[in-house]
């Protein structure tokens, strides 16, 4: 049995500085996001992650909520010396729109990979 591993060891580490800058500086109450880190191996830190944050918040501004396609959920990629990332915009409930909600991120940890 092989136990279940991240598909690069530095991403567990760059997914959660992701996940946390999101989620501590995001601010729509429209959507949230899910995050696909892949680290390139060349640094173990974001050389610009406010810049990534930044980013994401103006491209969110930009959507409507409802108009998104859950089939195709709309995304936004970005490049870093320490990372390619993929973040999607997932449109919360109408209901549910009238505060941000405290956990942005939808998967807080990235997915493993392992057979048994």
């Amino acid at each position: 049995m092989m136990p279940l591993e991240p598909s690069h060891p530095d991403e567990p580490v760059l997914h959660r500085a992701l996940r946390d800058a999101l989620n501590r500086e995001l601010t729509t109450p429209n959507f949230f996001v899910w995050i696909n880190v892949s680290p390139t191996g060349r640094r173990l830190e974001f050389e610009d992650l406010p810049a990534i944050v930044r980013q994401t918040e103006s491209w969110l501004r930009t959507l409507d909520p409802d108009s998104v396609d859950a089939s195709q959920l709309p995304e936004r990629t970005f490049s870093d010396k320490a990372a390619q990332v993929q973040i999607r915009a997932i449109p919360k409930k109408r209901s549910a729109r009238a505060q941000r909600a405290a956990e942005v991120v939808g998967n807080p940890e990235p997915a493993l990979a392992g057979w048994v």
